[in-house]
């Protein structure tokens, strides 16, 4: 099986899981009475309210989920209030709050724009809500780790404003709420990010060998053909010594703003309480994760390394 093969088959899996799940909760759906699908629906509803306010807590742009909390609402209410206005006779406190808040939407709508009431449809649409909630965050934690290793990569030499740029235009789509577009931009950006680091290592190689061999050999130049034969393969080894420290070193310094960012996230949770323990959570496991990727990398560079210093040190001998 080739590798275009295997990702075909990979998708065909994860397709086939979320048709079996969807299926599952539409199973679930149809087996509640009215009752429970009501009272399901109305804490979706609810459910989808946190979402928003977390949204705007952090700054994200909600035109489209709010549009979507109104359908889900309508189709929660009805062509009429009357079954509201029962509820509200039997509840107090916050409940009986939002109940007046939906009857208000209802006197506000225009007739045509009222929706046969649906309950598993204001839960199908609340899920969207929760859904976009989760992709926006995604995006936007993942933003201030590009930012960051853009400030990293430019500071040890390699030419950002390509990535800049698409990182610019990344935010940009987030702020209109066109995920799928801000997610590849992000994407895109971090290859570049990448590629261009890559460059700046090689040149800099390059550069290093040039000058080295100048200053090293000119007195030599008649000798070139044997001085070159027995020093290819120390050069290469110094080479390859010098792109595995640079790495290196961008994984240790990328490790530190990781943990600078993990304890500010902390500070932000449990000192400031200036966000909520769902966004503490989503950050959190995404910061772990990246930290993981890092401390799987670090060891295999620095065998990498005392390999290559172990090869110099005999090729001296």
């Amino acid at each position: 099986m080739n590798k275009l093969q295997y990702l075909l088959a990979i998708g065909l899996i994860i397709l086939s899981l979320a048709m079996i799940s969807s299926a599952q909760e539409q199973s679930n759906l149809q087996n509640m009475t009215q009752e429970q699908l009501k009272q399901t629906a109305f804490e979706a509803l609810l459910h989808a309210e946190g979402d928003i306010t977390l949204m705007e807590d952090s700054g994200l742009s909600t035109n489209f989920v709010r549009d979507t909390l109104l359908t889900a609402k309508r189709y929660y209410i009805g062509m009429d209030a009357t079954d509201l206005r029962n509820d509200l006779e039997n509840t107090n406190g916050q409940e009986a709050d939002y109940i007046r808040s939906l009857i208000q939407i209802f006197m506000d709508t225009p007739s045509y724009e009222l929706r046969r009431r649906d309950y598993a449809k204001t839960i199908e649409l609340t899920d969207t809500i929760d859904k976009t909630r989760q992709r926006a965050f995604d995006i936007h934690d993942t933003m201030p780790m590009l930012v960051n290793k853009e400030k990293l990569y430019e500071s040890n030499g390699a030419n950002v404003s390509e990535a800049s740029a698409m990182m610019s235009e990344a935010m940009t789509e987030l702020g209109a709420e066109r995920y799928g577009n801000a997610e590849s931009m992000m994407h895109q950006a971090e290859t570049m990010l990448d590629a261009s680091m890559k460059a700046a290592e090689r040149q800099s190689t390059l550069d290093y060998l040039k000058k080295s061999f100048i200053q090293r050999y000119w007195p030599y130049l008649l000798a070139l053909i044997i001085l070159v034969a027995v020093s290819a393969k120390p050069a290469l080894n110094k080479t390859r010594k010098a792109l595995a420290k640079s790495k290196l070193k961008n994984l240790k310094q990328e490790e530190a703003t990781i943990n600078r960012l993990m304890k500010t996230l902390q500070e932000e949770r449990f000192k400031e309480a200036s966000i909520s323990e769902l966004e503490y959570k989503v950050r959190l496991e995404r910061y772990r994760k990246k930290m993981a990727d890092i401390k799987t990398e670090v060891p295999v560079l620095e065998s990498k390394i005392r390999q290559l210093n172990h090869e110099q040190k005999r090729s001296e001998e």
